[in-house]
């Protein structure tokens, strides 16, 4: 990569993964404790900006549950590069956290966020683009930039990103003017942008400079912004950390200000092997290469099966006769039966335990 002076990318690692139970589990979330290719998501995520920007330039935000186990994985992160929520509030008040966080080491710094439970294959094109987007905002300083992911299916689950005209060129990328976000729209909806060549999925892989960022906030979002503010006055101060991160309301950074937003933006189209591991669904999807091949860990027996999901706990042998489409993880203490196309209700499993008071499982 070129020359990125001001260039931070904040890992933000703090998500419980619900849809992932019962091996996401609210003291080990998915990026803590889910393995894909020999290590966690938040170590793959890690490495892979870490072939792109030294050490001194990564850093992580997580909550004060996490934290501890945060540091055991990345032992390299230096201590001062990781941000603690002292409780969960959503990644609006944890981004604006971060860029306060960075205003304070660098008053140029510019911002890239990147969710750790993101599976990425082909890491140099990933790199490329994110380079082209720190080159975009240091063009038009009052913009935010995105890169976006052309979608194969339409995931109900995640964002869209509306594109518009090109706006400017990097070797063979080109970002276009960012017309509109969709948050999880319809499955209807989502088939007819996937129809339209207009629509990217968002995997949330935002840059802008942080002074702009924050400058949004307290137009969109004044209460986030005061206590980001009263904190960065404060100079993170443990106390007033976590007085004033409690007072700031629960809202994701897409709800709270990207669907608020109706210039000043643009997309990247980029093709890096993305995916978000938010379901299992996903996960079939990376260990089976995309094919309708059963993904079984263990031993297994197959007759008449296919497109199936199968964790056992321990090395036990499965034998498949006539199932299709299913997805079983098993547990020490609990087993999850799911048709492959129902894999985003599992978070409503975890709703229900709450209610039922089943704390244990959860």
């Amino acid at each position: 990569m070129g020359t990125l002076a001001h260039y931070y990318p904040v890992i933000l690692a703090g998500g419980s993964g619900t849809r992932l139970w019962p091996v996401s589990r609210a003291g080990t979330p998915k990026q803590l404790s889910f393995a894909l290719g020999g290590e966690t998501l938040l170590e793959r995520a890690y490495h892979n900006v870490r072939r792109g920007f030294p050490r001194s330039h990564i850093f992580v935000s997580t909550n004060v549950a996490s934290a501890a186990t945060v540091r055991r994985m990345l032992k390299d992160l230096p201590r001062q590069n990781l941000i603690v929520e002292p409780v969960k509030r959503d990644t609006a008040p944890a981004v604006g956290l971060a860029a306060a966080t960075l205003l304070t080491r660098d008053p140029h710094a510019v911002i890239v966020t990147v969710n750790s439970d993101a599976w990425i294959s082909d890491v140099p094109p990933f790199l490329r683009a994110l380079e082209f987007s720190y080159r975009a905002i240091a063009e038009k300083q009052d913009h935010l930039a995105f890169i976006g992911i052309n979608p194969s299916y339409p995931e109900t689950g995640y964002g869209y990103l509306e594109m518009g005209l090109p706006v400017m060129k990097y070797g063979d990328l080109e970002a276009f003017a960012l017309l509109s976000f969709t948050e999880k729209p319809s499955l209807a909806t989502a088939k007819k942008y996937l129809a339209s060549w207009r629509y990217m999925w968002n995997p949330t892989l935002m840059t802008a400079r942080a002074d702009y960022l924050l400058s949004l906030y307290r137009k969109h979002m004044p209460a986030v912004a005061r206590g980001i503010e009263k904190i960065a006055r404060a100079r993170g101060a443990a106390q007033a950390l976590a007085r004033e991160f409690r007072r700031m309301p629960s809202v994701s950074i897409d709800y709270g200000l990207f669907e608020k937003l109706t210039k000043n933006m643009l997309v990247i189209p980029a093709e890096f092997g993305w995916a978000d591991v938010g379901s299992f669904r996903t996960i079939h999807e990376i260990l089976s290469r995309k094919t309708r091949r059963n993904v079984v860990e263990g031993q297994v027996v197959e007759i008449d099966a296919e497109n199936n999901l199968i964790m056992p706990a321990g090395n036990k042998l499965v034998a498949l006769v006539g199932i299709k489409n299913t997805v079983m993880v098993e547990t020490d203490d609990a087993i999850l039966l799911c048709h492959k196309e129902r894999t985003q209700d599992v978070r409503k499993v975890v709703e229900m335990l709450k209610k039922k008071g089943m704390r244990r499982y959860l």
